[in-house]
């Protein structure tokens, strides 16, 4: 389980252990993860990203300068941005369980990211909140809170039973 850039860490890790031939987890839980690392403005939801107050263009410009080696191509490499990973790897996939809202900047991403593994015919599904933006589940104060943590907590034991 892991939320925004700890999702994209859960990814490249269970995407290198499928690579490696390791067991993988027995399921994955993403909470808006950003799966492209890449710096291009390639979809709406990352246009409106201009004048997002959580997450900007611009401060994911500077968290991508912390958290991309320099030696490394996002825009390349499917351990930085799981979206780019082969058929072959994403095949072999455990269940995704992934949560977003429409106002997140990385909801775009997150839905091609979840249509790629069902075109694989793999066990994933996006559960979106209208209007609500990245981080969303970390603040108390947003509309429906309660609900929030009752379906990730329904995600969990859902993944627990499979």
């Amino acid at each position: 389980m892991g939320d925004s850039a700890g999702g994209n860490l859960i990814l490249a890790l269970t995407l290198r252990l499928i690579k490696s031939g390791l067991p993988a987890p027995d399921a994955c839980f993403l909470i808006y993860p950003s799966v492209k690392m890449g710096s291009g403005l390639t979809s709406p939801s990352l246009i409106r990203s201009l004048e997002d107050p959580v997450i900007s263009y611009e401060v994911r410009g500077v968290n991508r300068k912390l958290y991309v080696p320099e030696d490394t191509r996002p825009d390349e490499d499917p351990f930085m941005s799981p979206i780019l990973a082969s058929d072959e790897l994403l095949g072999k996939m455990p269940p995704v369980r992934l949560i977003v809202g429409t106002a997140d900047p990385l909801h775009d991403d997150n839905l091609r990211f979840i249509q790629r593994l069902l075109k694989l015919k793999k066990d994933a599904k996006a559960l979106v909140y209208e209007n609500y933006i990245h981080g969303f589940v970390a603040m108390k104060d947003v509309h429906a809170y309660d609900k929030v943590l009752e379906d990730c907590c329904n995600i969990i034991e859902e993944l627990a039973n499979l």
